[in-house]
């Protein structure tokens, strides 16, 4: 069973990196996946505190998790693409 999450995760991982790769134009492309891995291992890092502040209220990391989604939504709905 961990074989296969282990596998499934990594082509996840493939399909989403290749995906992302097209999302931009090639003026800008490099600029874009550069800047998605950063914010990925910026993510990765500050998960940790997020799960810390249920120290001072247990609601507020499901409040943080559920936050970001929503805010990228709406943010994805602006873009010129998805109008």
């Amino acid at each position: 069973l961990a074989v296969i999450g282990k596998g499934s995760l990594a082509a996840s991982f493939n399909c989403a990196y290749i995906f992302t790769g097209e999302l931009f134009p090639t003026v800008i492309r490099q600029t874009g996946m550069g800047l998605g891995g950063t914010m990925a291992r910026v993510g990765s890092m500050v998960a940790p505190l997020v799960r810390m502040a249920a120290d001072v209220t247990p609601a507020l990391p499901l409040l943080i998790y559920g936050a970001a989604p929503i805010i990228s939504a709406i943010a994805t709905c602006l873009l010129p693409e998805t109008r």
